[in-house]
């Protein structure tokens, strides 16, 4: 069931970068990689007045 997953294309990445001898703990290339959309939204959130008074508007549309 699982074998698909063991498998994946990051698997074979991980193995070609062990192989070449690249791939260090040292390495540049995160574990987990984020997005910075919560990041951006909460700096908006505490910059900009419209911004916070356009995201109420939306958030409250579905409880009209």
């Amino acid at each position: 069931m699982f074998d698909d997953i063991k498998n994946s294309p990051q698997d074979s990445l991980h193995e070609e970068l062990q192989s070449s001898g690249q791939d260090s703990g040292n390495s540049n290339i995160p574990s987990r990689r984020s997005c910075g959309t919560m990041d951006l939204h909460r700096e908006l959130l505490s910059q900009s007045e419209e911004y916070r008074r356009n995201r109420a508007k939306i958030e409250n549309k579905n409880k009209e």
